[in-house]
């Protein structure tokens, strides 16, 4: 907006007539603008209510199959042997399971491996002391471990490369020489050998190799290695559990010094140093039975006709028993989440029905904001969005269609049911609940629900009697909301699919406020811009009149 010097010669308010001249044309603006902005809340409002009922709809289409109620649970003669969980599709009964050895990966605790180191004083005496290696100690410090001089064959080519893992655990490339040939190297360095499943891996010591380059070396053999600096042990473990993951650590026959080596680090399982000596438990399967039919297992878990079992330790005799049942209490946990879900939607949308006019609200402008607080900004914003779906004749007609998919009998298997009569499931009398919760459902004996909890709890003794005839009337009830809810929810020229309003109607009316906005605040501007004009003619005039004034009175003397 230009910025206008106006009524300087005259005196007047300028912009305050022109506002007065052209008030018709912004009082039409804000009549568009706030009618756009009402319109927006209410698109957002039964967007909000669009995804509840979506969601009800797409719950009552997973409710009309049998899926949704093949719930099963499992009991364990002794849960300390093991655990079992079921999928819906197990077979009901009971089973026998046996747990005739418990899988385990291999695992080595090495021998205590710190050493005794002897000085001498000034006056000649002799100390000892306990040395205790850390990560960063260097390997061949060690008394007993010889880091003599190893030769090593390696193939020698112009288009071949090498790599070799030093002796610090890193690894480094050597380009081979110009011809494809045997080539000897000699090197000073120790050497054992790694062998995990198949695979044997060489370990190289060097003069400056440190405890951390040895565990990488052994990590990079495809096993588990770490150095317990306060019990001075190594401890290694197969990365792989069960028998595939077994391992051994011998003697390289290249290296006079590869078994003194392997005492020295506390990793030879027979030494005759007991205090060296280290611990190795083999790594095995699993093994059960079930029903007498053998399973095998790297990791004490099976998987067998629908049971997940975690087997926690051996049985002895003929085993323990493994039941499976139909999920009862399941079943009607399922069903009360539904009504739940139901009653949720149902009262919302009666709420926003049934809400309090807000007829004399309409959306603020900037400049009535401005005189308002926060608070009471909000207070009145929040009473216009409470009644936008106020006896809206749509939401009107979803809460019927709802109510009367809920409502009467259902002939089931050549038996006429329905939730009232045969499974306690009711609504209350209009004076004896919250407002606006009249079409809201409740089950008979529900303990959450204070209003019925002391009555006769009719759904699980249906379900406890025959729960398959339960199953087929809320399937049956549940496919009728379903169809309800889907002629509501089909597209239009006025509404999308899976849409219960006229959100095509509404987008399009959006759109056209925006063109009357704009259309009408060219106008205002037009307007004023014309008065403008006018005045500043009507100034210009004054401004040359008083100064012909002033010089006539000048020449008057």
């Amino acid at each position: 907006m230009p910025i206008r010097m106006t009524g300087l010669t005259s005196g007047l308010d300028t912009e305050s007539i022109v506002s007065a001249l052209v008030s018709s044309y912004s009082t039409k603006t804000q009549k568009y603008k706030k009618a756009q902005t009402k319109l927006s809340w209410k698109q957002d409002a039964w967007k909000s209510v669009n995804t509840d009922v979506h969601d009800l709809y797409t719950l009552a289409g997973q409710m009309k199959f049998s899926s949704a109620y093949a719930l099963k649970k499992t009991t364990v003669s002794d849960s300390t042997k093991a655990t079992v969980s079921v999928a819906d599709n197990a077979p009901t009964g009971t089973r026998t399971l046996q747990i005739t050895k418990m899988a385990q990966s291999a695992y080595m605790t090495g021998g205590k491996i710190s050493y005794t180191k002897s000085s001498t004083d000034d006056s000649g005496k002799t100390k000892t002391e306990t040395v205790n290696l850390t990560k960063d100690t260097v390997l061949s410090n060690l008394p007993d471990l010889t880091v003599g001089t190893i030769s090593t064959a390696a193939a020698d080519s112009t288009t071949q490369d090498t790599s070799t893992t030093g002796t610090d655990g890193t690894s480094a490339a050597a380009e081979t020489g110009a011809d494809s040939a045997s080539k000897t190297t000699t090197e000073t360095a120790t050497i054992f050998n790694v062998k995990v499943g198949d695979k044997t891996t060489q370990i190289k010591i060097g003069s400056t190799t440190k405890v951390s380059g040895l565990l990488s070396q052994l990590n990079a053999a495809g096993l588990n290695a770490s150095f317990d600096e306060t019990q001075q042990r190594f401890y290694i473990s197969s990365k792989t559990s069960g028998a595939a993951g077994n391992f051994e650590i011998t003697a390289d026959s290249s290296d006079k010094n590869s078994q003194a080596t392997i005492n020295a680090l506390g990793l030879n399982t027979s030494s005759t140093d007991t205090t060296k000596q280290a611990s190795m438990v083999t790594g095995q399967d699993g093994t059960i039975k079930l029903n007498g039919v053998e399973y095998t297992s790297t990791d004490n878990q099976y998987s067998v006709d629908g049971l997940s079992i975690t087997a926690s330790g051996e049985t002895t005799g003929d085993g323990i028993t493994i039941t499976t049942n139909v999920d009862k209490q399941g079943i009607y946990d399922k069903i009360k989440d539904f009504f739940s879900k139901y009653n949720e939607v149902i009262n919302k949308i009666n709420k926003l029905y049934n809400a309090d006019s807000a007829k004399d609200y309409e959306p603020l402008t900037d400049d009535e904001k401005a005189a308002m607080s926060d608070t009471e900004v909000e207070k009145w914003e929040s009473k216009i969005k409470s009644a936008l779906l106020r006896k809206d004749t749509t939401l009107g007609d979803i809460i019927s269609s709802m109510n009367s998919a809920m409502q009467g009998q259902l002939t089931v298997n050549g038996t006429k049911m329905s939730l009232v009569s045969d499974l306690g499931i009711h609504t209350l009398s209009y004076f004896s609940v919250e407002k606006d919760e009249n079409y809201a459902f409740h089950i008979d004996g529900d303990e959450d629900d204070a209003s019925v909890s002391g009555n006769t709890d009719k759904l699980m003794k249906a379900i406890n009697e025959d729960p398959d005839k339960v199953i087929d009337f809320m399937k049956a009830l549940s496919s009728n909301l379903y169809d309800k809810l889907g002629t509501k929810m089909k597209s239009t020229s006025l509404s999308s699919a899976y849409t219960i309003y006229n959100d095509k109607e509404m987008a399009s009316e959006y759109s056209d406020y925006t063109t009357l906005i704009s259309k009408w605040e060219t106008k205002l501007e037009d307007m004023e811009d014309s008065y403008y004009k006018k005045f500043s003619s009507m100034e210009s005039a004054l401004t040359k009149m008083q100064s012909s004034t002033s010089s006539l009175s000048s020449m008057l003397g």
